[in-house]
């Protein structure tokens, strides 16, 4: 496995009522991270029922060419690092597609 990251922006949807924060993820591989930096995505996340989804922003859009492709995953009971592997695993196969 790569090293940790020194940083990842992302930003953090805390709840209901709360106020968007961006934060820095160390918590996430530096390849992942430079992946998400390489395709400009926005990645975001939220609690969940008890876990939280992550969001990746891939600057795609959907059919009707205005609403933003997200790619989502739940991270379950993985961590950090292994929650944004499996959502950039997940961005390479949207990205694939898209070119096929």
């Amino acid at each position: 496995m790569s090293a940790l990251s020194k940083g990842f922006d992302c930003l953090i949807y805390p709840g209901a009522n709360a106020r968007p924060q961006m934060t820095s993820i160390t918590n996430i591989y530096e390849d992942d991270a430079q992946f998400f930096v390489s395709i400009g995505a926005k990645t975001s996340m939220e609690p969940s029922g008890g876990q939280y989804a992550l969001y990746a922003d891939i600057g795609m859009t959907e059919d009707d060419d205005e609403t933003p492709r997200e790619v989502i995953v739940l991270s379950g009971a993985d961590n950090s690092q292994d929650s944004f592997k499996r959502l950039r695993k997940e961005c390479e196969k949207a990205l694939s597609e898209a070119t096929s």
